[in-house]
């Protein structure tokens, strides 16, 4: 039983790098088939149904997809603040490579969350009050860092949902 346990820790650590990571490739591959229009369209809205956000809830597939594409564009095209952080001479493809064989779950928050990315995705923090939930901290330039900590401890050990 403990054996058996022991599998599937790697695949708890790595839920979000693993969902975005296949939905990341999934659109890249299908893109790249230059499929009909109804077959391309059919896929798009598959595709869509599975990465959106879900209002209330951390949805993997939704934060993976966008954290790649975001680690992809910090490769091939950051901004001058971006390009201080990050090896020289690294492409955005090689930055993707790099990630996935190093990070787990918590890691790659803490590596790759930033405010901007976090208040693109409207990102925030809540609690409960009574029978109530209310929203205790947004994405904001005071309030990003506990909203990422919040999000990097409730990945640990597979919480995220």
């Amino acid at each position: 039983m403990h054996e058996e346990a022991q599998y599937f820790i790697p695949q708890i650590e790595t839920k979000i790098m693993n969902e975005g990571w296949a939905s990341f490739w999934h659109k890249r591959i299908l893109d790249a088939l230059e499929l009909p229009q109804e077959l391309h369209l059919e896929f798009v809205v598959r595709h869509n149904q599975v990465v959106r956000p879900i209002p209330g809830q951390l949805n993997p597939y939704h934060l993976g997809l966008k954290l790649w594409e975001d680690i992809e564009r910090r490769g091939d095209q950051p901004t001058a603040e971006e390009k201080e952080n990050l090896p020289p001479g690294k492409t955005g493809r090689d930055l993707l490579f790099q990630t996935r064989e190093v990070d787990r779950d918590p890691s790659f928050l803490r590596r790759w969350l930033h405010e901007v990315f976090m208040r693109d995705l409207d990102l925030f923090r809540y609690e409960a009050k009574g029978d109530d939930l209310v929203v205790s901290e947004v994405s904001d330039e005071e309030g990003w860092r506990k909203v990422k900590e919040t999000l990097v401890k409730t990945v640990v050990w597979g919480r995220s949902r």
